[in-house]
């Protein structure tokens, strides 16, 4: 296994998001702010009304139904048209939040990654993915929803709904087989048989996606409906498309190391550190742009360098989200101020990752 697993790849040849990322001996993952709602009181029973994507807008307030419903929309492997309901979401099940945004397209890793093209699934205002029954992944992904497990509400108030819990015992024989389904089985016959392999939606995000070229125009016109994205960043991004397939220009850039240095600050949640200048962490990196595996995204990290942010976390276990397995990273990787993808870079991707960045990287701010 490489010193540290990369959260990111090149843009050219594996990835249009800084969500994926490319470990020393190949190994392509995921990376990835936090998006909570308080709880409110209880709120009146609310009307319901089938739900269809054409009825939702940014911002509606939705139920989540309660297990027993998701789990007649699920099949045999516990998914929706390919995607998985997580047994982590359950808790969320009887409640009502907003929606965050469509998420229209991702970034899926099918052996190389790319951008592919969801269907009726939205990303709501909720807690992200803790991996507790993961394995403890930290990935701290985005859960994506179905909206055959939602209903649409009148009411806009977060909280728990009446009667939410009344099938107890629906929810924990559900919750025993979501777990069993989540021990995942490696996925390739050179992957070693003693690691730990999961699945979960980052997993699976292949088989519950299909391929979109960013030459459709449509799927802008989608995203300018739906999450109301600004014709400006829509042009913008064609443009530049446009000009780095006439030059022949990634997202990439090349370090002078052959080993990549590392730095052991030790940093923890609440420390201050300032984030080197861009020609200091190129002197890092590879020829692939990347510091011991971990690929710097210069479209989506450059525009931080030089401010003064606070750990937010320590990334320290993934998942590996081409075969499943459970990774412990050499080098821990760190996130400040939960900064995440924006996508702007990527089509408009909607999984919203977190950055990760290496010590080396950093500097710790003295008092």
């Amino acid at each position: 296994m490489a010193d540290v697993v990369d959260s990111k790849a090149k843009p050219e040849d594996k990835t249009e998001g800084s969500a994926i990322g490319r470990s020393q001996d190949g190994a392509l993952i995921g990376k990835a702010s936090l998006a909570s709602v308080a709880p409110a009181p209880v709120s009146p029973t609310p009307s319901r009304d089938p739900l269809s994507l054409d009825q939702l807008r940014l911002g509606d307030w939705v139920h989540v139904k309660s297990a027993d419903a998701i789990e007649q929309s699920l099949d045999l492997d516990g998914t929706t048209e390919g995607l998985p309901f997580m047994p982590e979401m359950l808790a969320f099940c009887g409640r009502q939040f907003q929606i965050a945004r469509f998420a229209n397209k991702v970034c899926a890793n099918i052996g190389s990654v790319e951008i592919r093209q969801l269907e009726k699934v939205v990303v709501l205002k909720v807690e992200r993915c803790d991996g507790c029954f993961h394995g403890g992944c930290q990935m701290s992904c985005e859960f994506l929803w179905k909206v055959d497990w939602l209903e649409q509400s009148a009411d806009k108030t977060a909280g728990i709904l009446p009667n939410a819990h009344s099938h107890r015992p629906a929810t924990n024989v559900l919750k025993e087989r979501l777990v069993q389904l989540s021990a995942g089985m490696p996925k390739q016959e050179t992957a070693e048989p003693s690691g730990r392999f999961f699945r979960c939606q980052a997993t699976e995000l292949g088989q519950a996606s299909h391929h979109s070229s960013p030459l459709h125009f449509k799927q802008y016109l989608v995203d300018r409906k739906t999450n109301r994205t600004p014709w400006s960043s829509i042009l913008y991004f064609l443009a530049t498309l446009l000009v780095k397939k006439i030059l022949k220009r990634g997202d990439s850039v090349s370090g002078p190391c052959k080993k990549t240095p590392a730095s052991n600050l030790n940093l923890q949640p609440g420390d201050q550190v300032r984030i080197k200048s861009f020609d200091e962490i190129l002197l890092t990196l590879d020829q692939r742009g990347c510091n011991r595996g971990l690929w710097f995204d210069r479209a989506e990290m450059k525009p931080f360098c030089g401010k003064t942010l606070t750990v937010t976390r320590r990334i320290e276990r993934v998942i590996h989200e081409e075969t499943g397995e459970l990774l412990e990273m050499k080098v821990p990787s760190i996130v400040l101020n939960e900064t995440q993808c924006s996508g702007l870079a990527r089509r408009f991707c909607s999984r919203a990752m977190l950055h990760f960045w290496r010590e080396v990287w950093l500097e710790r701010m003295d008092g």
